[in-house]
């Protein structure tokens, strides 16, 4: 018996798909569900997806040794997708080229199709294709090149900021009469839109609205571009399944747009069929075993030795009486803090918060916890607030100052160096959620400064994202697993697409999830 397995190795899933010549045959378990469409022949099955979470070997090996498990014996192996090339090499199965197995897909799945419109986690994709006698032909190819703000991981990631699932994001978009103005050409400045979009008031709905929209927009301008297409355009990839980006891409491109039947393992069965048609050796197991160390370029390891963490100075809170103080808010895109001192700067208490795009929530429940420890004891003197969302907290909170980011800083720097005898500081380096700022300070005075502008590859959402798709936690995990590192991984430092491209590269090559952390923290420091 004669069984083909492709998978399809994406940056947020792996995907799989069995074609077999042998009509009787059956799979052992209901995991592998059959899939209709023209494949001459064949009979074919589909594999659910499953997370690479970071390790796009370990979710091949995962997923080989249950299709050996589920298919009851060996087979020939084929992989396309992202990062699938060097894999594949690796271990000695045939690889094929995304677009030539997404439109064998199609073409099979879809013969009466004259276009496909592809966003997955990572690429956006137009393919032009004529089928004819069961043969697939591309005629004319375009894809999103280095942006990802058209792309479904941009997506999953807002939604996950604003709390919801991403399967749902669509069908709460679609509930919006009106949508949020929302750049699409950027992630940063899409981002720093949905944020000033909720600090003016713009429900949930209206915001995810924009944000389809935007993707729309996107994928129209650097994709499909000035193309007149007539004829039905099949809709495929992670994305597909959102229906307020499907409707908007409809209107901005004029396209008879149908989302595919199989919109998550398209191009899996299209490198299935090809893989039946060219036949090979079935796929050898121990090619699967660890073979030795892979070498990349690397960093020295990171360690603090060079650098001073200053605690602060605690107050001394008495057991009865009134508490005075000052609370300051900071409202940043990422993280809310609330800092509660004494008359003479000392830290009563100190709140750290994930803002998770609300901010007024995310400010209440600070709040909260300090009338919880505090009560009718608290005589609060005084109220300042800064950050991205100052203005509107500042509004809500009554606030007695409102400031800027780099007031802030260079009053809060002068404040902890005065304290702890430090000599005059005349430098600032932050790095925030989206802002990375660089402040030179004269006698106390501003005299320079300077900020990324569209690039969040320097900045904390950036790993925050990153650790998110590698399975780790940015509290505490992440910066354990960097200082375990023994050699930190070299990646990019210019745009966030580089640098995931080069994460992706990396691990699919066998590099060790904590060399590629740290990697991610040299990135930062250099791209600052």
């Amino acid at each position: 018996m004669s069984l083909f397995v492709a998978c399809d190795l994406g940056t947020v899933f792996i995907k799989a798909a069995v074609a077999s010549g042998d009509v009787a045959f059956s799979p052992s378990s209901t995991r592998l569900r059959p899939v209709s469409g023209d494949f001459g022949g064949l009979r074919v099955f589909a594999a659910p997806p499953a997370r690479v979470q970071g390790s796009p070997m370990g979710a091949l090996k995962a997923l080989l040794h249950s299709l050996r498990a589920e298919t009851g014996g060996g087979f020939t192996l084929a992989l396309t997708g992202t990062g699938a090339g060097p894999i594949a090499k690796s271990i000695g199965a045939l690889y094929i080229p995304p677009p030539k197995a997404l439109s064998k897909g199609i073409g099979a799945l879809h013969p009466e199709a004259v276009g496909v419109v592809e966003i997955g986690g990572e690429k956006s994709r137009f393919l032009a294709v004529e089928t004819e006698k069961g043969e697939t032909y591309i005629t004319d190819y375009d894809s999103n090149g280095d942006c990802a703000a058209g792309t479904g991981s941009f997506i999953e990631q807002q939604a996950a900021r604003l709390l919801f699932d991403n399967e749902k994001v669509g069908e709460i978009a679609q509930k919006a009469s009106t949508a949020s103005k929302i750049a699409g050409r950027c992630s940063v400045f899409a981002k720093s839109d949905m944020i000033h979009a909720q600090q003016k008031g713009a429900t949930p709905p209206q915001i995810l609205k924009g944000l389809c929209e935007a993707v729309a927009r996107n994928c129209k301008a650097s994709v499909i571009k000035s193309r007149k297409i007539k004829g039905p355009v099949v809709f495929t990839g992670g994305l597909s399944h959102n229906a307020a980006v499907a409707e908007s891409l409809k209107k901005l491109a004029g396209l008879d747009l149908t989302p595919s039947s199989e919109p998550l393992d398209a191009s899996a069965i299209g490198a299935a069929l090809i893989l039946a048609k060219s036949g090979g050796k079935p796929f050898d197991f121990s090619a699967l075993l660890d073979d030795g160390e892979q070498l990349f370029p690397s960093w020295p390891p990171l360690t603090m030795e060079k650098v001073r963490v200053i605690a602060p100075n605690k107050a001394v809170i008495p057991e009865s009486g009134e508490i005075r103080g000052y609370l300051g808010v900071d409202i940043g895109s990422v993280s809310t803090n609330l800092v509660l001192v004494g008359e003479e700067g000392e830290l009563i208490h100190e709140i750290y918060l994930r803002t998770l795009a609300r901010p007024v929530e995310a400010v209440k429940k600070g709040l909260d916890e300090i009338e919880t420890l505090f009560g009718e004891r608290l005589k609060v003197l005084g109220v300042g607030t800064t950050g991205s969302g100052r203005e509107l907290i500042g509004e809500l909170l009554g606030a007695d100052t409102v400031n800027d980011e780099i007031t802030a800083h260079k009053t809060g720097a002068f404040e902890v160096a005065v304290r702890h005898s430090i000599a005059s500081v005349d430098t600032i380096f932050e790095i925030g959620g989206q802002d990375s700022k660089y402040i030179s300070l004269k006698d106390g005075v501003v005299v320079d400064f300077a900020m990324n502008e569209a690039c969040a590859a320097g900045t904390g959402s950036f790993l925050d994202e990153q650790a998110q798709k590698l399975g780790v936690n940015i509290v505490g995990e992440f910066a354990d697993l960097a200082f375990s590192a023994k050699a930190p991984t070299r990646l990019g430092e210019r745009c966030t697409v580089y640098i995931e491209k080069d994460v992706s590269a990396s691990l699919a090559l066998g590099a060790a999830k904590n060399d590629v952390i740290a990697g991610l923290s040299y990135s930062v420091a250099q791209n600052y």
